[in-house]
């Protein structure tokens, strides 16, 4: 789904843009929303394809075997930095990320408008100047989620957070991927930051029930 398929909202410089989704069965409950400044909306996500997959019939059962290889794989990621081959893949010498600045913040949100409790992907591509922000908001509430962002240019870091703060967090350097995982989020609430530590492109997938 590219920009051209959203309705447009401007305010000042600030716009926001909706667009419904249909699930597997057809029923289009769900909105698909982005807001942020006009320009860094179109920058951000001007080669954006929004890859959407609803599935209101799928529960948490049938989707551990889903979340499953996503947490085996960190297992693996962290064994294989446990080894100390490559020091220079380790997160240790990244400054903290800067606190978001809303003229260099861009939000995406996928939401039900009607009835409760789905099984959902969403995938993007983007840019992301340096030291800019996207916050992604998924549907509520959560039980299980892990988000992917893989850089093809640039350093891209990925952050979870829940209502009493981080949940996780992945700042592998270059363009190595960056996965978050968590499991029943406190209150079933749940953000996703993706920060441009350099500039650059990538992808950003997310998987959640």
């Amino acid at each position: 789904m590219k920009l051209t398929k959203f309705k447009t909202t401007r305010r000042g410089k600030y716009t926001r843009l909706v667009a419904s989704v249909a699930d597997q069965s057809g029923a289009q409950d769900y909105e698909l929303r982005i807001a942020g400044p006009a320009s860094a909306v179109k920058r951000v996500f001007a080669k954006s394809d929004f890859s959407v997959s609803i599935d209101p019939k799928r529960g948490a059962k049938d989707a551990e075997k889903e979340f499953a290889k996503y947490s085996q794989a960190q297992a693996q990621q962290f064994a294989e930095l446990a080894q100390l081959e490559n020091t220079s893949e380790l997160d240790l010498f990244k400054r903290p990320a800067a606190d978001p600045d809303p003229e260099k913040s861009v939000f995406v949100s996928l939401q039900r408008v009607r009835g409760e409790g789905t099984f959902w992907t969403l995938a993007f591509p983007y840019y992301l100047p340096t030291g800019w922000n996207i916050f992604v908001y998924p549907p509520l509430p959560v039980g299980y989620v892990t988000a992917t962002v893989s850089p093809s240019t640039g350093d891209q870091d990925i952050f979870l957070n829940g209502v009493f703060g981080s949940l996780g967090s992945s700042t592998k350097g270059g363009t190595l991927p960056d996965t978050v995982f968590s499991v029943a989020p406190p209150f079933g609430w749940a953000r996703i930051q993706i920060f441009g530590w350099t500039a650059g492109s990538g992808n950003f997938s997310a998987l959640t029930v």
